[in-house]
């Protein structure tokens, strides 16, 4: 490898395009994208990992997905000539809120701890939230997150 110290790394997208009540996303790798939406978390995009992988295929749990070794191994990511990124669209409504993170977020704080944190307080509270409760967590990895919030002004 010319790279030798980065040989074998891979990085992650994950793209939103707005168009009024419409959101328009391509995905690669474990970063993810959140809707929230009467007052429920759905997550829009699926880990492209080895770990997602087996349990697509009912080899492992959910619950073992979290802590597994191939985990952090990607299927796909953005650099090789032949990735497939995930894609799609869906409408967001008023108060929506959007969440783009990486996984120095989501392996830091698990679904239920983000719903309750989306579901209180001000936009700016809840990214502060967010932050400090990754952080108490251990804070492992780059922690980079996004929060759109669908209002008309």
């Amino acid at each position: 490898s010319d790279h030798p110290l980065i040989d074998g790394m891979g990085s992650t997208g994950t793209l939103v395009l707005i168009e009024k009540e419409v959101i328009k996303w391509a995905h690669v790798g474990d970063s993810r994208l959140y809707l929230f939406s009467n007052n429920e978390l759905q997550s829009i995009t699926r880990d492209q990992t080895l770990a997602r992988q087996m349990y697509d295929l009912g080899d492992i749990t959910l619950e073992e997905v979290r802590g597994h070794r191939l985990n952090h191994v990607l299927e796909q990511c953005l650099g090789e000539d032949d990735i497939e990124p995930d894609s799609g669209e869906f409408t967001w409504n008023q108060e929506d809120i959007l969440l783009l993170s990486t996984d120095g977020l989501h392996d830091m704080v698990d679904n239920d701890q983000i719903h309750a944190i989306l579901a209180d307080s001000s936009l700016a509270k809840k990214a502060d939230t967010l932050l400090e409760t990754a952080l108490h967590a251990g804070g492992k990895d780059n922690i980079s997150f996004i929060l759109g919030h669908h209002v008309n002004h």
